[in-house]
C-alpha cells in the first residue's frame, strides 16, 4: 500500500532529479557557450526541414537521399543568396563606419539652436544633462565607429562565420538523417505510464511551433529583401543595410518594421532635408 510518506520522497525525488538536470543543462551551457551555435543552428535547421524530408520518404526516397537532396537544395540557395548579399552588406557597412562621425556632427548642429531653450526649462539640471548627453555621445559614437569598422578586419568573426559555415551543415545532416532514432531515444525516456497524454502535448506544440518558427522566418527573409531593395531603388544611403536588419528582426513581431521605419527616417532627413522625400521613406 502507497502511504502519503510514499508519495512525498517520490514526489521530492522528481523535484531534485529534474532540478539538477536543469542545473547540469544550464552550467553545460555557460561552459560551452563560446562553441554551440553551430550545434544550435544545426540543430534548429534539421527541426525545420524534416518535414520535408519526410515528404520525400513517402514519396518513395530513402532517408539518407531524403537528407542529401533537401540539405543540399537548401544550401545552396543559401548560399547563393549569401554570396549576393554580402558583399552589399560590407560595402554598406564600411560607407556607414566612414560617415557615422559626419552625421553625428550635423545632428548636434541641428540640436545646437534648441540648446539653450532646454538649459532654460530645465536649469542647472538642464545644463548637467547637456553635458553628459555630449560626453555619452562622444563615447558612443566612439564605440559604434570602433564596432563598425573592426568588421573589416575582424579576424575572429571570419574565423567564427567559418565555423559555422563547416559545422552547421553537418550538424544538421546528421540529425535529419538520425531523426527518427532521436525521437525514439527521448520516447523511451518518458514515463510509461504519462506517455499518451506527454506525446499528445508534445504533438501540439510541435505543431503551433513549428509553424509559428517557419512562418516568423519566412516573412523575415521576405520582407529583409523587399525593404532592401526597395529602399536601396529609392536611393536611401545604407537602404540594403537597413532593409536587411529591419528584415532581420521582423522575426519578432513589430520590431524589425519599427526599428526600419524609426532608422530609414532619420537617415533620409540627415540625406536631404526633404521632407517629401523622407515621407517616401516612411511609406516604403
Amino acid at each position: 500500500m502507497v502511504t502519503e510518506d510514499d508519495i512525498q520522497v517520490h514526489f521530492r525525488n522528481k523535484i531534485l532529479f529534474w532540478g539538477g538536470a536543469f542545473l547540469a543543462l544550464l552550467t553545460f551551457v555557460w561552459l560551452f557557450n563560446s562553441i554551440l551555435l553551430p550545434f544550435v543552428l544545426g540543430m534548429a535547421v534539421a527541426y525545420l526541414l524534416n518535414p520535408t524530408v519526410q515528404l520525400l520518404g513517402r514519396a518513395g526516397f530513402n532517408r539518407f537521399a531524403a537528407t542529401l537532396i533537401i540539405l543540399g537544395g537548401f544550401l545552396l540557395v543559401t548560399l547563393a543568396g549569401l554570396a549576393l548579399i554580402i558583399p552589399l552588406l560590407y560595402r554598406e557597412i564600411m560607407e556607414l563606419a566612414e560617415d557615422l562621425p559626419g552625421m553625428i556632427d550635423r545632428v548636434q548642429e541641428m540640436a545646437e539652436p534648441y540648446q539653450n531653450q532646454i538649459q532654460n526649462l530645465l536649469g542647472k539640471n538642464g545644463e548637467d544633462a547637456m553635458s553628459m548627453l555630449g560626453q555619452n555621445t562622444e563615447g558612443a559614437l566612439g564605440a559604434g565607429t570602433a564596432v563598425l569598422t573592426g568588421l573589416k578586419t575582424g579576424g575572429a568573426a571570419v574565423t567564427g562565420f567559418a565555423t559555422v559555415v563547416i559545422v552547421a551543415p553537418i550538424v544538421a545532416f546528421f540529425m535529419m538523417l538520425e531523426w527518427p532514432r532521436v525521437l525514439k531515444w527521448g520516447r523511451d525516456l518518458l514515463p510509461r505510464q504519462h506517455m499518451d497524454t506527454i506525446l499528445d502535448l508534445l504533438k501540439k506544440i510541435d505543431k503551433k511551433l513549428a509553424g509559428f518558427v517557419r512562418g516568423q522566418f519566412t516573412v523575415a527573409v521576405l520582407l529583409g529583401l523587399m525593404y532592401a531593395i526597395a529602399l536601396s531603388l529609392a536611393g536611401l544611403r545604407y537602404g540594403f543595410l537597413i532593409g536587411i536588419f529591419a528584415g532581420i528582426f521582423s522575426i519578432i513581431p513589430l520590431v524589425g518594421s519599427t526599428l526600419g521605419l524609426l532608422v530609414s527616417i532619420v537617415v533620409a532627413f540627415l540625406q536631404t532635408g526633404d521632407l517629401m522625400y523622407v515621407a517616401l521613406i516612411g511609406g516604403i
